[in-house]
Protein backbone atom coordinates (compact mmCIF):
# COMPACT_ATOMS: atom_id res chain seq x y z
CA UNK A 1 0.00 0.00 0.00
CA UNK A 2 2.81 2.40 0.98
CA UNK A 3 4.38 1.29 -2.51
CA UNK A 4 1.92 2.07 -4.60
CA UNK A 5 1.20 5.28 -2.48
CA UNK A 6 4.45 6.23 -2.89
CA UNK A 7 4.36 5.25 -6.82
CA UNK A 8 1.56 7.74 -7.68
CA UNK A 9 2.74 10.48 -5.19
CA UNK A 10 6.65 10.32 -7.48
CA UNK A 11 4.79 9.74 -10.71
CA UNK A 12 6.99 6.83 -12.82
CA UNK A 13 9.66 9.41 -13.78
CA UNK A 14 10.63 12.51 -11.91
CA UNK A 15 11.58 15.27 -14.86
CA UNK A 16 14.47 17.73 -14.84
CA UNK A 17 13.83 21.07 -12.92
CA UNK A 18 14.42 22.54 -16.79
CA UNK A 19 11.50 20.35 -18.66
CA UNK A 20 9.20 20.66 -15.50
CA UNK A 21 9.50 24.74 -16.15
CA UNK A 22 9.30 23.78 -20.10
CA UNK A 23 5.93 22.03 -19.74
CA UNK A 24 4.08 24.65 -17.22
CA UNK A 25 5.39 27.13 -19.99
CA UNK A 26 3.67 25.03 -22.34
CA UNK A 27 0.20 24.89 -20.85
CA UNK A 28 0.14 28.60 -20.36
CA UNK A 29 1.45 29.69 -23.61
CA UNK A 30 -1.79 27.44 -24.97
CA UNK A 31 -0.21 26.08 -27.93
CA UNK A 32 2.49 28.29 -28.02
CA UNK A 33 0.04 31.23 -29.98
CA UNK A 34 1.09 33.79 -27.61
CA UNK A 35 4.45 33.32 -26.68
CA UNK A 36 5.20 33.33 -31.14
CA UNK A 37 3.12 36.68 -30.46
CA UNK A 38 5.55 37.86 -27.54
CA UNK A 39 9.01 36.71 -30.21
CA UNK A 40 7.41 39.05 -32.92
CA UNK A 41 7.18 41.82 -30.82
CA UNK A 42 10.44 40.93 -29.38
CA UNK A 43 11.48 41.41 -33.17
CA UNK A 44 10.11 44.34 -33.92
CA UNK A 45 10.75 46.14 -30.89
CA UNK A 46 14.54 45.58 -31.27
CA UNK A 47 14.11 46.67 -34.86
CA UNK A 48 13.31 49.71 -33.98
CA UNK A 49 16.12 50.30 -31.28
CA UNK A 50 18.63 49.39 -33.77
CA UNK A 51 17.25 52.52 -35.96
CA UNK A 52 17.27 54.81 -33.04
CA UNK A 53 20.55 53.34 -31.78
CA UNK A 54 22.08 54.14 -35.46
CA UNK A 55 20.41 57.13 -35.78
CA UNK A 56 22.66 58.42 -32.51
CA UNK A 57 25.38 57.34 -34.42
CA UNK A 58 24.79 59.26 -37.81
CA UNK A 59 23.56 62.04 -36.45
CA UNK A 60 26.49 62.72 -34.13
CA UNK A 61 29.09 62.29 -37.65
CA UNK A 62 26.76 64.62 -39.24
CA UNK A 63 27.31 67.67 -36.63
CA UNK A 64 30.84 67.12 -35.53
CA UNK A 65 31.89 70.43 -36.95
CA UNK A 66 29.02 72.41 -35.45
CA UNK A 67 29.32 70.57 -32.48
CA UNK A 68 33.33 72.07 -32.22
CA UNK A 69 32.15 75.03 -33.51
CA UNK A 70 29.60 75.21 -30.80
CA UNK A 71 31.78 74.25 -27.79
CA UNK A 72 34.49 76.46 -29.18
CA UNK A 73 37.06 73.15 -28.95
CA UNK A 74 39.78 71.80 -31.23
CA UNK A 75 39.85 68.83 -33.29
CA UNK A 76 41.07 66.67 -30.75
CA UNK A 77 38.51 67.29 -28.40
CA UNK A 78 35.69 67.38 -30.38
CA UNK A 79 36.64 63.92 -31.73
CA UNK A 80 37.59 62.99 -27.28
CA UNK A 81 33.09 63.35 -27.31
CA UNK A 82 32.78 60.07 -29.53
CA UNK A 83 35.73 58.41 -27.62
CA UNK A 84 34.04 59.16 -24.55
CA UNK A 85 30.84 57.68 -25.91
CA UNK A 86 32.43 54.38 -27.14
CA UNK A 87 34.32 53.91 -23.31
CA UNK A 88 30.95 54.07 -21.65
CA UNK A 89 29.68 51.61 -24.32
CA UNK A 90 32.14 49.49 -23.23
CA UNK A 91 32.29 49.69 -19.47
CA UNK A 92 28.25 49.37 -19.61
CA UNK A 93 28.54 46.12 -21.73
CA UNK A 94 31.00 44.63 -18.88
CA UNK A 95 28.33 46.28 -15.90
CA UNK A 96 25.06 44.07 -18.21
CA UNK A 97 27.50 40.87 -18.49
CA UNK A 98 28.04 40.41 -14.96
CA UNK A 99 23.89 42.14 -13.76
CA UNK A 100 22.33 39.54 -16.29
CA UNK A 101 23.76 36.96 -13.88
CA UNK A 102 21.27 37.78 -11.35
CA UNK A 103 18.63 40.14 -12.53
CA UNK A 104 16.47 39.34 -15.30
CA UNK A 105 17.67 39.89 -18.95
CA UNK A 106 14.63 42.08 -19.96
CA UNK A 107 14.49 44.24 -16.96
CA UNK A 108 18.14 45.35 -17.46
CA UNK A 109 17.47 46.07 -20.93
CA UNK A 110 13.92 47.75 -20.15
CA UNK A 111 14.89 50.28 -17.24
CA UNK A 112 18.46 50.69 -19.13
CA UNK A 113 15.91 52.80 -21.72
CA UNK A 114 14.79 55.03 -19.01
CA UNK A 115 18.59 56.14 -17.68
CA UNK A 116 19.14 56.42 -21.57
CA UNK A 117 16.25 58.80 -21.79
CA UNK A 118 17.73 60.63 -18.89
CA UNK A 119 21.54 60.75 -20.32
CA UNK A 120 19.76 62.57 -23.17
CA UNK A 121 17.89 64.89 -21.57
CA UNK A 122 21.32 65.54 -19.61
CA UNK A 123 22.95 65.95 -22.90
CA UNK A 124 20.26 68.36 -24.15
CA UNK A 125 21.17 70.57 -21.97
CA UNK A 126 24.82 70.34 -21.96
CA UNK A 127 26.08 73.72 -23.23
CA UNK A 128 29.84 72.91 -21.94
CA UNK A 129 32.23 70.54 -23.08
CA UNK A 130 32.72 68.65 -19.17
CA UNK A 131 29.26 68.18 -19.16
CA UNK A 132 28.74 66.95 -22.75
CA UNK A 133 31.86 64.55 -22.22
CA UNK A 134 29.76 63.45 -19.12
CA UNK A 135 26.63 63.09 -20.95
CA UNK A 136 27.93 61.54 -23.72
CA UNK A 137 29.67 58.57 -21.42
CA UNK A 138 26.37 57.50 -19.92
CA UNK A 139 24.93 57.60 -23.12
CA UNK A 140 27.03 55.37 -23.90
CA UNK A 141 27.03 53.12 -21.00
CA UNK A 142 23.21 52.87 -20.92
CA UNK A 143 23.11 51.95 -24.83
CA UNK A 144 24.85 48.77 -24.01
CA UNK A 145 22.36 46.70 -22.06
CA UNK A 146 20.37 46.17 -24.77
CA UNK A 147 22.63 45.92 -27.61
CA UNK A 148 24.30 42.71 -26.50
CA UNK A 149 21.63 41.15 -24.53
CA UNK A 150 18.70 41.51 -27.64
CA UNK A 151 20.59 39.03 -29.82
CA UNK A 152 20.90 36.18 -27.35
CA UNK A 153 17.20 37.57 -26.33
CA UNK A 154 15.98 37.27 -30.09
CA UNK A 155 18.07 33.58 -30.86
CA UNK A 156 16.16 32.26 -28.48
CA UNK A 157 12.64 33.39 -28.82
CA UNK A 158 13.47 32.65 -33.29
CA UNK A 159 11.19 29.77 -34.34
CA UNK A 160 13.46 26.62 -35.22
CA UNK A 161 15.96 26.90 -38.60
CA UNK A 162 15.02 30.80 -38.39
CA UNK A 163 17.45 32.56 -35.88
CA UNK A 164 19.73 33.64 -37.99
CA UNK A 165 17.51 35.36 -40.61
CA UNK A 166 15.39 37.33 -37.65
CA UNK A 167 18.73 38.63 -36.06
CA UNK A 168 19.69 39.52 -39.55
CA UNK A 169 15.93 41.62 -39.28
CA UNK A 170 16.85 43.02 -36.40
CA UNK A 171 20.41 44.66 -37.26
CA UNK A 172 19.12 45.85 -41.25
CA UNK A 173 17.19 48.69 -39.72
CA UNK A 174 20.59 50.25 -38.60
CA UNK A 175 21.51 51.29 -41.75
CA UNK A 176 18.48 53.06 -42.38
CA UNK A 177 18.88 54.96 -38.78
CA UNK A 178 22.37 56.05 -39.19
CA UNK A 179 20.91 57.19 -43.19
CA UNK A 180 17.78 59.21 -41.24
CA UNK A 181 20.32 60.66 -38.48
CA UNK A 182 22.97 61.90 -41.13
CA UNK A 183 19.78 64.19 -42.95
CA UNK A 184 17.69 64.76 -40.00
CA UNK A 185 20.86 66.21 -37.81
CA UNK A 186 21.76 69.34 -39.80
CA UNK A 187 18.31 70.24 -40.51
CA UNK A 188 17.26 70.19 -36.82
CA UNK A 189 20.26 72.12 -36.09
CA UNK A 190 19.52 74.77 -38.74
CA UNK A 191 15.83 74.69 -37.67
CA UNK A 192 16.09 75.32 -34.03
CA UNK A 193 19.47 76.51 -33.84
CA UNK A 194 21.60 74.19 -31.34
CA UNK A 195 22.93 70.88 -31.80
CA UNK A 196 21.37 70.16 -28.18
CA UNK A 197 17.91 69.69 -29.56
CA UNK A 198 19.72 67.09 -31.45
CA UNK A 199 19.42 65.14 -28.50
CA UNK A 200 16.52 66.34 -27.01
CA UNK A 201 14.55 64.98 -30.23
CA UNK A 202 16.43 61.79 -29.37
CA UNK A 203 15.36 61.48 -26.01
CA UNK A 204 11.86 61.28 -26.87
CA UNK A 205 12.29 58.68 -29.63
CA UNK A 206 14.09 56.58 -26.50
CA UNK A 207 11.28 57.57 -24.78
CA UNK A 208 8.97 56.07 -27.35
CA UNK A 209 10.83 52.47 -26.26
CA UNK A 210 9.46 52.31 -23.02
CA UNK A 211 5.37 52.50 -23.60
CA UNK A 212 4.85 49.18 -25.64
CA UNK A 213 6.77 47.05 -23.68
CA UNK A 214 4.35 47.51 -20.96
CA UNK A 215 1.56 46.04 -22.47
CA UNK A 216 3.45 42.51 -22.45
CA UNK A 217 5.15 43.11 -19.49
CA UNK A 218 4.63 39.45 -18.04
CA UNK A 219 5.32 37.70 -20.94
CA UNK A 220 8.67 39.25 -22.18
CA UNK A 221 10.14 38.88 -18.43
CA UNK A 222 9.23 35.20 -18.34
CA UNK A 223 10.82 35.00 -21.76
CA UNK A 224 13.98 36.01 -20.16
CA UNK A 225 13.85 35.14 -16.54
CA UNK A 226 14.02 30.64 -17.81
CA UNK A 227 17.06 29.14 -16.58
CA UNK A 228 17.43 28.43 -20.46
CA UNK A 229 17.64 31.26 -21.91
CA UNK A 230 19.54 32.62 -18.64
CA UNK A 231 22.62 30.19 -19.76
CA UNK A 232 21.98 31.05 -23.50
CA UNK A 233 22.44 34.94 -22.58
CA UNK A 234 25.82 33.89 -20.68
CA UNK A 235 26.95 31.64 -22.46
CA UNK A 236 25.58 32.67 -26.24
CA UNK A 237 25.16 29.18 -26.96
CA UNK A 238 22.65 26.84 -29.30
CA UNK A 239 19.15 28.35 -28.66
CA UNK A 240 17.40 26.73 -25.31
CA UNK A 241 14.96 23.59 -25.47
CA UNK A 242 12.06 25.76 -23.84
CA UNK A 243 12.56 27.83 -27.18
CA UNK A 244 11.16 24.69 -29.25
CA UNK A 245 9.02 24.11 -26.85
CA UNK A 246 6.89 26.56 -27.23
CA UNK A 247 6.98 26.48 -30.84
CA UNK A 248 5.33 23.45 -30.69
CA UNK A 249 8.11 20.37 -30.70
CA UNK A 250 7.40 19.28 -26.95
CA UNK A 251 6.55 15.75 -28.44
CA UNK A 252 10.27 14.92 -29.60
CA UNK A 253 11.97 12.46 -27.64
CA UNK A 254 14.60 12.68 -25.08
CA UNK A 255 17.00 10.28 -26.80
CA UNK A 256 15.99 11.62 -30.53
CA UNK A 257 19.34 13.02 -32.01
CA UNK A 258 17.76 15.80 -33.76
CA UNK A 259 17.87 17.63 -30.19
CA UNK A 260 22.12 17.73 -30.54
CA UNK A 261 21.30 19.69 -33.99
CA UNK A 262 18.99 21.88 -32.52
CA UNK A 263 20.64 22.61 -28.64
CA UNK A 264 18.63 20.36 -26.10
CA UNK A 265 20.71 19.99 -23.08
CA UNK A 266 19.12 16.81 -22.43
CA UNK A 267 21.60 15.00 -20.38
CA UNK A 268 21.46 14.97 -16.91
CA UNK A 269 25.22 16.73 -16.97
CA UNK A 270 23.40 19.46 -19.24
CA UNK A 271 19.94 19.69 -16.94
CA UNK A 272 22.09 20.18 -13.60
CA UNK A 273 24.25 22.68 -15.15
CA UNK A 274 21.57 24.66 -16.51
CA UNK A 275 19.25 24.36 -13.26
CA UNK A 276 22.07 25.53 -11.41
Amino acid sequence: MMKRDSQEGMGSKPLPLADQESKMNIVESSDGRTLYRVAIFLLVYFMFYEAILSFDRGSWDAVIKKTIKFYSIDKAEGGLIGSVLIAGFLVGCAATGLTAKYVNPFKIMYFALFFWVAADIFAGVSNTYPLILTARFFDGFFEAPVSILLNPLINAVAPPGANTKWIGLVTLPGTLGAAIGVFCAPAINNSFGSILWIFRFEALMVLSLCIPPLFLWKKCCKAAETPEQRALIETEGQPSTLTHLRMGEENLNDEDPDDIAVGRPRSKTAATKVAG
